[in-house]
């Protein structure tokens, strides 16, 4: 495990969320594969992550709490994950461009792992609603943004990638986007 961030002070929030962070060169394979629509990209090197775990407004007082349970939830070992083709769904008036994730039974035992950790605090989570469907957020698209591929799926980067941690983010929601800052990382074994 390692620390990235001090300790907020008690009587701040931070919203959390807890994820996966693909290297860079998952990014690169993304934007090699977005050629020809390059402007869609609107994420940053070293920002390509997959949530496993949305928390919300967490207390700075109980912080360390979140941290703690995260720990036990380490494992499995060092897996796998491989691209897939990509996808978009609507939200309001917003497109949401994503890039699948091949089957990997190792992310749903993460998954699971960081849901059971979480769900033993005495904390006012919301339960995940929908089924667990791996994706990687490439872009939100508003109104007067470049249109997404009319076939997305035709667009298939490949590439298979490591995952060694996962970690706590906190995020802050800017008009440019948001900002995710690493709370703490855990070391998969």
């Amino acid at each position: 495990m390692t620390e990235t961030q001090t300790d907020p002070d008690a009587g701040s929030a931070l919203r959390l969320f807890v994820a996966v962070q693909l290297p860079d060169q998952a990014f690169r394979t993304v934007k090699r594969a977005l050629s020809g629509h390059g402007q869609l990209l609107k994420l940053l090197p070293g920002s390509l992550h997959l949530t496993l775990r949305f928390l919300g407004d967490v207390p700075g007082s109980r912080i360390g709490e979140v941290e703690e349970a995260l720990a036990s939830a380490s494992g499995p070992p060092d897996f796998p994950l491989r691209l897939a083709p990509l996808g978009v769904f609507k939200k309001r008036r917003t497109t949401v461009l994503w890039a699948g994730l091949g089957p990997s039974p190792e992310l749903t035992a993460l998954k699971m792992k960081v849901d059971r950790a979480v769900g033993q605090l005495d904390m006012d989570f919301k339960a995940d609603r929908a089924v667990f469907a791996p994706h990687l957020t490439l872009a939100r698209l508003r109104p007067n943004d470049p249109k997404p591929p009319a076939e997305p799926w035709s667009i298939r980067p490949r590439g298979i990638f490591m995952v060694r941690h996962f970690g706590l983010y906190s995020s802050v929601l800017r008009p440019e986007g948001a900002v995710h800052t690493l709370v703490r990382e855990y070391t998969l074994s």
